[in-house]
């Protein structure tokens, strides 16, 4: 077990992971973690990379998606359509 700060990061905030556990778990910078909430804690876990695009995606998808349009109706304010 290790101790660690939550410190501000922007509008958000963040934890540091000590090395000796990214050593031990096999995490590097950019890797994907999971975050599970639990009554009183939340749980990490590391999880396959980000899509790098839309194709990687939806590599697996086998429906039939079929887009169409849409009307957002007349512009608003100083929307220029």
């Amino acid at each position: 077990m290790a101790a660690t700060t939550l410190t501000k990061w922007g509008n958000g905030q963040g934890v540091r992971i000590p090395k000796l556990i990214c050593d031990e778990l096999n995490l590097s910078a950019g890797d994907v973690l999971e975050i599970k909430v639990y009554d009183n804690g939340i749980h990490m876990s590391k999880t396959q990379r980000k899509p790098q695009s839309l194709s990687e995606l939806f590599t697996n998808y086998s429906g039939d998606y079929q887009p169409v349009e849409w009307d957002a109706g007349e512009p608003v304010g100083r929307e220029a359509w």
